[in-house]
């Protein structure tokens, strides 16, 4: 019986913990994983080798943290609540790119309206730009938008990270990555293959997304996750 208390005990800490605690952005990964690769970028070496090669550093260099309340040791990373970033698949980069930041958030989404105003008039013209936005504003409709709010502290699912941290990642990890990652490069497969094309494609490029992670639409009723 008193077995059963303490387990008990130590589900209810641990379900407080999840519950309550904020999640930690972990950048060790990422960041052994790319110290990797581009070390063997010149090195002849087979993609697979490489994979190996890195994955073999981050195990051997980050670090191992064993909770009190673990029967089982072992985390994804040094956080009880940690967030890892699989930088090479880079489902994630362009959302850390942004939303880590309220300036960057800022300029997100003023590069994307300008983008989107630019499509209207060069499809539609100018009388017809304006008319579309006085419709929408008469019937309440915002243009979408990622907001100003940082991961950091956003109410529902906050992600914090050090400043040591986010400096290395914005600064140096994902600018190495960028149009090199998988995702990027399933985008630009299913664009080639012309899977989906005319004025749908052109609008769904130019349309504010609601968040920094953008599926590839398709049609008004279908869109692609490229991961």
């Amino acid at each position: 019986m008193k077995h059963r208390d303490e387990a008990s005990e130590r589900i209810v800490r641990m379900r407080t913990r999840y519950l309550d605690d904020v999640a930690h952005i972990s950048i060790q990964r990422a960041k052994y994983y790319t110290e990797s690769w581009r070390e063997t970028q010149t090195s002849g070496l087979s993609e697979n080798v490489r994979v190996a090669l890195a994955m073999k550093r981050v195990f051997e260099k980050r670090d191992i943290t064993i909770d009190p309340d673990d029967r089982i040791a072992g985390s994804w990373t040094e956080f009880f609540l940690g967030v890892p970033i699989d930088v090479e698949k880079g489902l994630f980069n362009r959302v850390f790119e942004v939303e880590l930041g309220r300036w960057s958030m800022i300029r997100s989404i003023i590069a994307q309206n300008i983008t989107f105003l630019a499509y209207m008039l060069r499809r539609y013209g100018l009388r017809a730009l304006i008319g579309s936005i006085t419709e929408s504003s008469r019937v309440g409709a915002a243009m979408p938008s990622i907001g100003t709010t940082p991961m950091q502290k956003r109410r529902v699912n906050p992600c914090t990270i050090s400043r040591k941290d986010k400096k290395l990642l914005l600064g140096k990890i994902l600018p190495y990555w960028r149009g090199e990652s998988i995702a990027e490069e399933l985008g630009r497969r299913i664009t080639e293959e012309r899977i989906f094309a005319g004025d749908m494609e052109m609008f769904a490029a130019a349309l504010p997304a609601t968040t920094s992670r953008k599926d590839i639409v398709i049609s008004l009723g279908a869109a692609i996750g490229i991961w």
